[in-house]
């Protein structure tokens, strides 16, 4: 595949190349620092994802037949369990690639995926652990809002990076994140914060 971007800066092009959907937080270059550019998705370490399972009436608006419903169920059941074994392996990426899919692959109600996944918050791979903070935060909503407050505190900057991403309306984590140290979080902290100003203005 072969595309052509023309921008009056470096942003424009990345708005080209990666489309307005995919979260960039930019940073300028500092002494003996290039510019920094980083891209927010719903996975880090990972591009593979698992297509959720769909009850076929769904697509005609129809309610499902109860046996219908309950093979999507099964269905839906027997992926999550194959993740949550993956979750397990002993590779990094395979480990990666479960806790990224659990964001849509797992059961709602399986109180295994929510363990699994504050397990992962441990893990000693970064991009695990901010898998992990981004699939809880996804599934969870602000039923996650403790261990977002806990990834700040994270030793690694994707992490932490991670968690000022899905802080949602939490103005209290992201007035937290405005005294990180590193000066890519503490500028998307503050643009995420002006937003929710902003936001509060118009209402």
């Amino acid at each position: 595949m072969t595309a052509t971007c023309v921008g009056a800066n470096v942003g424009q092009v990345m708005d080209c190349l990666v489309a307005k959907q995919v979260g960039l937080v930019a940073h300028k270059a500092q002494k003996n620092k290039p510019a920094e550019f980083w891209l927010l998705g719903s996975s880090v370490g990972s591009c593979q994802a698992v297509t959720p399972v769909v009850p076929p009436i769904a697509a005609a608006e129809q309610q499902p037949t109860a046996k219908e419903q309950a093979q999507a169920d099964q269905a839906m059941q027997e992926q999550s369990d194959l993740l949550l074994e993956q979750a397990k392996s002993k590779e990094p990426s395979q480990r990666a690639e479960a806790i990224s899919n659990l964001i849509s692959g797992g059961m709602k109600d399986d109180p295994n995926v929510r363990k699994v996944l504050e397990e992962a918050l441990t893990d000693k791979n970064a991009a695990i652990r901010a898998n992990a903070i981004v699939a809880l935060a996804r599934r969870e909503g602000e039923g996650a809002t403790e261990q977002l407050r806990q990834a700040l505190s994270d030793t690694d900057a994707n992490v932490r990076m991670m968690a000022v991403d899905n802080a949602g309306n939490d103005s209290v984590l992201l007035q937290q994140a405005l005294a990180d140290k590193d000066p890519m979080i503490r500028d998307y902290a503050a643009s995420r914060l002006e937003e929710l100003n902003t936001q509060g203005k118009g209402n």
